[in-house]
């Protein structure tokens, strides 16, 4: 099993922004890179931005903000901080299980080449304080394309990253 190694920062960002929403779904995208040892290391998520739909059992991203959001990380590392997959929450149902709508999701992103990501992770979120009256959990999956399985995934928090100066947004 791989691991999916979170830097504590983006943590930080989606449990501020899953606070803003606890009875209904939010999320939004995460972005990092791969490690030589084929690993997943998660140093930005995004918000959902202003233009997304936040329902109670169902939520879709702004696009548009999120893509801004990838391109200003990209183009500032250079490239070597990209897409690696989404975030959200499952606050009133699925519990923290992919629902038919995440895995197909999940396969449509490995499949189509215009996002670069063969092996999206997905990261369901549940904040401490939200209606399950439980306590925070995060569930970690990835989409293995080749044969359309998604997979568990371990997590390590992280507090930084030595050596590497991440950028910020403005």
């Amino acid at each position: 099993r791989m691991t999916v190694f979170i830097l504590k920062s983006a943590l930080n960002s989606i449990r501020r922004e899953a606070a803003r929403f606890l009875i209904k779904e939010t999320g939004g995208i995460l972005i990092g890179y791969w490690t030589k040892s084929g690993n997943i290391v998660v140093t930005h998520a995004s918000g959902p931005g202003s233009k997304a739909y936040n329902g109670y059992f169902s939520f879709e991203i702004d696009v548009v903000y999120c893509q801004g959001y990838l391109d200003y990380i990209f183009d500032t590392t250079g490239g070597a901080l990209s897409y690696l997959g989404e975030w959200h929450t499952h606050p009133l149902g699925y519990g923290l299980n992919l629902s038919s709508t995440d895995s197909l999701n999940m396969h449509h992103i490995a499949m189509d080449k215009s996002y670069k990501c063969s092996a999206p992770v997905v990261i369901l979120y549940r904040p401490k304080g939200s209606i399950s009256k439980k306590g925070e959990l995060l569930k970690i999956f990835f989409h293995s394309g080749e044969d359309n399985k998604k997979l568990l995934s371990r997590v390590k928090i992280i507090e930084k990253i030595h050596g590497y100066v991440l950028p910020t947004l403005p």
